[in-house]
Formats: C-alpha cells, sequence, structure tokens
C-alpha cells in the first residue's frame, strides 16, 4: 500500500511535471492502486470547488487524480452554457457537472439535477447546496427499492 503523501507526491507528478514522461502509466497504476485502495479525501476542481471523494469509484477517483471529469464535455459546457439558462443534468452522481454548470448559468439560471442513487443522490445534496450559484435542486431518490441501489 502505498502511503498518502507519497500518493499526493506522484499525483503532482502526473498533474503539472512537464512533459510525459511515465504519466500514462503511473496515472494508471495510481488509479488501479486508489481503486484497490480507497482513499477518503478530498478534492479541488479546476476552478476551485472542493468535493469529498472516496477513490473506489471511478469519477470520484479521476477527480482526486487529475482535478476534473471528462474534461472535454467540461470544456464544451463552458463553451455553451451561459448566464441565464436552464439545464438539466440526469444521472447527477455527486455533482460535478451541476456545480459546474452552477456556476456558467449565474444567479439568473436554472440547474435541475437528477440522482436515482440514494448514496449519491446524498452526496449530491451535499455538494450542490454551497454553490451560491443558480438554483439546484436535486431530485428525490426513488422511494422503493431497485436491485443494485
Amino acid at each position: 500500500m502505498i502511503p498518502p503523501p507519497l500518493l499526493r507526491a506522484l499525483r503532482a507528478y502526473v498533474r503539472y511535471a512537464p512533459g510525459r514522461l511515465g504519466k500514462p502509466q503511473m496515472a494508471a497504476q495510481l488509479s488501479h492502486h486508489l481503486k484497490q485502495h480507497p482513499l477518503t479525501a478530498t478534492a479541488r476542481t479546476r476552478d476551485g470547488t472542493v468535493f469529498p471523494v472516496v477513490t473506489s469509484d471511478v469519477i470520484q477517483r479521476y477527480l482526486w487524480l487529475f482535478d476534473a471529469w471528462e474534461p472535454h464535455l467540461t470544456a464544451w459546457m463552458r463553451a455553451r452554457l451561459a448566464p441565464g439558462e436552464t439545464v438539466v443534468d440526469a444521472g447527477a452522481h455527486t455533482g460535478y457537472f451541476t456545480v459546474l454548470a452552477s456556476r456558467l448559468v449565474g444567479p439568473a439560471g436554472r440547474v435541475v439535477a437528477i440522482e436515482p442513487s440514494p448514496v449519491f443522490h446524498r452526496a449530491l445534496t451535499r455538494t450542490s447546496r454551497p454553490t451560491g450559484a443558480a438554483t439546484s435542486a436535486p431530485s428525490t431518490p426513488p422511494s422503493r427499492n431497485f436491485p443494485g441501489a
């Protein structure tokens, strides 16, 4: 098991060191290690949003490792969303895109987040409350239990 201070140092190398020397392999090894040996931590995204994460989950693991989830979709949203717009985030997970959209549409906009998983719904509710931007309205999780929920 890799001690947390060494994990943070390796993450810094993958994120910030110039060039690509060994980075893809290092990132793959770190991702595998963090999946097998989950780390409970906080992740700060590129725009400064802080998310509590458990690295056994792939989305949370990537937020911790790379400070973004799906960078191409993140860039697309930054280029397309404007103040005052309405966004529906279906399958919002823990709220990465919910919070990003909320910041982009501003106080005049609206973001509706839908997350059926009770576990992720609780995390989404915690994450979306302190944004201070657009109204985020996490949906209520299903009232009956579904297999795997």
